[in-house]
């Protein structure tokens, strides 16, 4: 840990110099993600978390990725209907990756899926959607996450939620 704190200090002005440089926007979330490390590294967990907000805005502006990472990120704030907000939306697009006819896109929609139900707080719902895509043809692949995630739901939802819940205490006593 003291040579992440080290070397913290100089990965951040890395990223600062390589965003102005650099414009492609994939490349921006890699290195403001690396930044978001070394803050946190450095006990800078505020500015990271509010980094974030301004990763999230380099994404496509209807993806998945965005609009879920975006209703993580209002869970933190504990501004809940706009992290319902887009965590319906986010739901919305899951489900449409189940439509399509590539099996890694429908195993994504089913992920996708089960994250946005778990993190909207949908148990019921999100259970009663394993169990349908059991009972339906879904590639090996899915078959398995989907096992795992019934035979451990309780960890899958914890996983997914206890990190935010962290973030958000870290949130609410910063502003204490």
């Amino acid at each position: 840990m003291a040579k992440d704190k080290r070397s913290a200090p100089m990965v951040i002005r890395k990223v600062d110099s390589l965003v102005v440089m650099d414009t492609v926007k994939a490349n921006q979330v890699e290195y403001l993600e690396c930044k978001q490390m070394a803050l946190a590294s450095l006990g800078r967990k505020k500015e990271a978390y509010k980094l974030g907000y301004r990763i999230f805005n380099l994404y496509p502006e209807n993806s998945y990725e965005r609009l879920v990472s975006l209703g993580g990120y209002y869970i933190t704030m504990n501004q809940m209907d706009s992290a319902n907000y887009y965590l319906e939306r986010s739901l919305t697009v899951a489900r449409s990756f189940l439509k399509s006819n590539s099996e890694k896109v429908q195993t994504d929609g089913a992920v996708c899926t089960l994250t946005s139900l778990i993190m909207l707080g949908r148990e019921k719902e999100a259970k009663s959607f394993i169990k349908e895509r059991l009972n339906s043809k879904t590639s090996a692949e899915e078959k398995e996450m989907l096992e795992d995630a019934e035979r451990d739901f309780d960890g899958l939802k914890k996983s997914l939620l206890e990190p935010l819940e962290e973030e958000r205490n870290v949130m609410m006593a910063d502003e204490k």
